[in-house]
């Protein structure tokens, strides 16, 4: 385990002209057939261009402006709709409610797995998903799952990948290598983690973190991100209250000029930047004229 760093906090960057995104489009929670208030808080990128989008009210399928719902169930209790990751293997799209997952095939064959008793009276809860380099890895509450093995684990809460080792970030604030060694204890929730231009990004303790394994995490930011992921073109993505920013080479982050209502998660897929929001969602197309797009 090694010691934190915190390093000076940097010079405000100046806000990026939209270079890298052109047309803006924004859906309300109401077009994608969902209650108004319903919060969109994660993504998973899907073949042919799609996007699925969960949501604390149900799942959709996003390709362009045309939309489907996920095919829950009849009669999907609220728990069962209520979305709290997502993950695409190539074969199977994986999705965790609070209640239980499911594993659809985009097509017509769903499979619900319930979430099993605790043997405390309560139940065990799946929390995330990741496709990994050996396979599907699902996170829960007290264990982690890949291949059919089951390990023990503490609450981990987020995963990512540099399609070697994979990444875990856990409740009690632990940072490590699944199967491996503890790299760092945050003593805070870890919420997000995204690997990018050759390190681990990571929204910890009231902050923004970054990570290369074999030295101390580096204080970044004195504010803890709503969300990390990284771009088909391998760039860091990060949204704050303020919006999204994104860093080139791996420098801080620099802030996009543009106002976001009520933003709440990021995701990108081939096609463009998604910011999920509280009662809608806004996708930018990336600028294909861009020398960086």
């Amino acid at each position: 385990m090694v010691k934190t760093q915190v390093r000076a906090r940097p010079t405000a960057a100046t806000p990026a002209p939209i270079d890298l995104l052109s047309s803006e489009h924004h859906f309300t929670a109401a077009d994608l057939g969902l209650p108004t208030h319903a919060v969109f808080r994660c993504f998973a990128e899907l073949p042919e261009n799609a996007v699925a989008v969960g949501s604390d009210y149900g799942l959709v399928i996003l390709n362009g402006d045309r939309f489907e719902p996920f095919p829950l169930p009849q009669g999907a209790r609220r728990e069962m709709r209520d979305i709290q990751d997502l993950a695409w293997d190539g074969t199977w799209l994986h999705v965790v409610s609070a209640k239980n997952a499911y594993r659809w095939n985009l097509a017509n064959e769903l499979h619900t797995q319930a979430f099993p008793k605790d043997g405390k009276g309560g139940f065990e809860e799946m929390r995330c998903v990741l496709a990994g380099p050996k396979g599907m890895i699902e996170a829960w509450r007290t264990r982690w799952v890949l291949q059919g093995q089951s390990r023990p684990s503490k609450d981990i809460l987020c995963m990512a990948t540099d399609n070697d080792r994979v990444f875990f970030g856990s409740r009690n604030g632990q940072l490590g290598i699944l199967g491996d060694e503890v790299l760092h204890d945050f003593g805070q929730p870890i919420r997000h983690m995204a690997w990018a231009h050759d390190r681990l990004w990571i929204a910890a303790a009231k902050a923004f973190w970054t990570l290369v394994p074999g030295s101390p995490p580096l204080q970044i930011e004195d504010r803890e991100p709503f969300g990390l992921c990284t771009d088909p073109h391998g760039r860091l993505w990060r949204l704050h209250a303020t919006g999204p920013g994104y860093s080139e080479h791996g420098e801080v982050p620099n802030p996009l000029d543009v106002e976001i209502n009520r933003p709440w998660s990021i995701g990108v897929n081939k096609t463009g930047l998604w910011i999920g929001q509280r009662g809608g969602l806004t996708r930018w197309l990336w600028d294909l004229k861009s020398h960086v797009g």
